[in-house]
């Protein structure tokens, strides 16, 4: 064999290239949410120094209080974004990439401080969901950076490296606040494990462990005051909100398939925790924590478990858990695949390979059946920049705003249809720009499946607004294809560019 083969790098280096080929053979040209589109309108304000006084109609997204339009947003992701707010657009989605690198490369390291395997980086490296946040603009793989770099640290031994571990551990939570949640979760383990050093506190892992994690939520309720106005109110609201009726009514549904989920993206991943290891109490712990919150505050129940959206999109919530599952998983199989190994002599290497490219297969179609959605956003953005003048304004329902950014989208402008600070006859009297109006609907055929009910009650207010002003719009654009989307101009004069529908339709008569 190869000596390069047997070099704890070569699994590593295999799983950075590969990704890497992979994601730049379905390069994301674009994103796909109103989160998404926070993050990055966030970092290119923070990028400019600012971050509560951005014109909404030029950085579109927020909520209006007092003065200022607000994001409801995380920082921590934004501040993320920062160094690849210089590319062009879509280079941003370069971020992905290098936050799933970054973490593959921080288990590898979590892996030899563990004497396992370093061949089970490849289990991280081609994990659904963390394949999908690569392509994303989403905030959960990069909490789940600052939580591997935390458990790396906090699995050494010295009492003082601790005081890092559990800053690490803070400092996700301004990434996502959950992340509190598994910060406490090593906390309370530590507590456990290190009781009897308290005797000695400058020698106590727990203290240390205290005061690094107090540095960071200093820093979390420094942030939350000065931006919220009240330290224990975070950018989404005050938590307690979320446990004012418990449990709620789909609570055990929501539980039961959250926990199945972890059960069928890579078989039995939660089931690992049955098994001793150093981590086993933090992690059983987290896990209970993650998975009560998500089932008491979302209702992935109510969507179709038989899909490929289980293991990718509908598990973003997840990741943080996964991320760190994924260690106990590869100490559940370390003593498997050995003894496998031994079984099967020289052709390890062939069932290595096999495995290996399984691997890359799955991947393949994973960036395949997310390449396919997000081709269809970027036809969308191109048919509403070819609608639309440079210089216009548009009005739309609050998901719309995602194709309205200088960087995606010029000089246009763009505000939200219920927007109470931007009312029409506010605008009329402000721009001297013409104003179009953009209904869109993901799906052409209505009562498709369960989530058109979600999408008709996000975009009813543009639904009846178009109703309202009937007689002053006029269809300047009009097309099912990828989605339905219709243009209306208001009575300036018109200059009609594409109406796509009607053109078809005298061409079949």
């Amino acid at each position: 064999m190869h000596p390069i083969l047997r070099h704890d790098c070569f699994p590593l280096g295999c799983a950075i290239i590969v990704s890497a080929l992979l994601f730049f053979s379905f390069f994301p040209l674009m994103y796909v949410s109103i989160d998404e589109h926070q993050y990055y309108k966030n970092s290119i304000l923070l990028q400019r120094g600012e971050l509560k006084s951005a014109d909404p109609l030029v950085y579109c997204g927020g909520t209006f209080k007092g003065e200022d339009y607000l994001s409801s947003y995380h920082i921590g992701k934004s501040v993320a974004l920062i160094p690849f707010t210089w590319l062009p657009f879509p280079f941003v989605m370069l971020a992905g990439l290098f936050i799933h690198l970054l973490n593959t490369g921080i288990f590898a390291l979590i892996l030899r401080k563990l004497r396992l395997s370093p061949w089970f980086v490849m289990l991280f490296a081609f994990y659904p969901a963390f394949i999908w946040g690569s392509r994303t603009l989403f905030s959960e793989t990069t909490a789940l950076t600052f939580l591997l770099v935390g458990t790396w640290i906090y699995l050494h031994e010295k009492p003082q490296t601790k005081l890092f571990a559990g800053f690490f551990f803070g400092l996700a939570a301004l990434v996502r606040h959950e992340a509190v949640l598994l910060a406490l979760a090593f906390g309370i383990a530590i507590v456990w494990k290190e009781r009897h050093t308290l005797r000695e506190p400058l020698k106590s892992p727990i203290v240390w462990f205290v005061i690094g994690g107090a540095i960071s939520a200093a820093l979390l309720l420094g942030w939350n005051n000065w931006y919220g106005g009240n330290p224990l109110t975070t950018q989404i609201g005050n938590p307690a909100n979320l446990f004012a009726t418990f449990p709620r009514p789909l609570f055990l549904n929501n539980l039961v398939n959250f926990f199945a989920i972890l059960c069928i993206a890579f078989p039995l991943l939660i089931f690992a925790l049955l098994k001793p290891f150093r981590l086993r109490l933090e992690l059983i712990i987290a896990s209970i924590f993650t998975l009560f919150l998500f089932a008491q505050t979302t209702n992935i129940s109510v969507y179709p478990f038989i899909s490929p959206l289980t293991i990718t999109a509908r598990m973003r919530y997840l990741i943080p858990l996964a991320g760190l599952l994924l260690i106990a998983y590869a100490h559940a199989l370390q003593p498997i695949t050995q003894r496998f190994a031994q079984r099967i002599g020289k052709t390890k290497w062939v069932t290595v390979l096999v495995l290996f490219v399984i691997l890359i297969v799955g991947a393949i179609a994973l960036h395949s059946q997310h390449q396919s959605l997000l081709d269809k956003r970027t036809a969308v953005r191109n048919q509403i920049l070819t609608a639309i003048p440079d210089n216009a304004h548009a009005i739309g329902s609050s998901d719309d705003c995602i194709y309205f950014l200088p960087q995606l989208s010029g000089k246009r402008t763009y505000s939200k249809v219920d927007d109470p600070a931007q009312s029409l006859n506010q605008l009329q009297k402000r721009l001297e720009t013409p104003i179009y109006v953009v209904a869109l609907q993901y799906t052409n055929q209505s009562d498709s499946s369960i989530r058109q009910d979600v999408i008709d009650r996000e975009r009813m207010a543009i639904v009846n607004f178009v109703k309202a002003h009937e007689n002053e719009l006029q269809v300047v654009y009009s097309t099912k294809d990828p989605h339905s989307l219709t243009i209306y101009h208001f009575n300036h004069q018109i200059n009609p560019i594409v109406d796509q529908t009607i053109s078809k339709e005298k061409k079949n008569e």
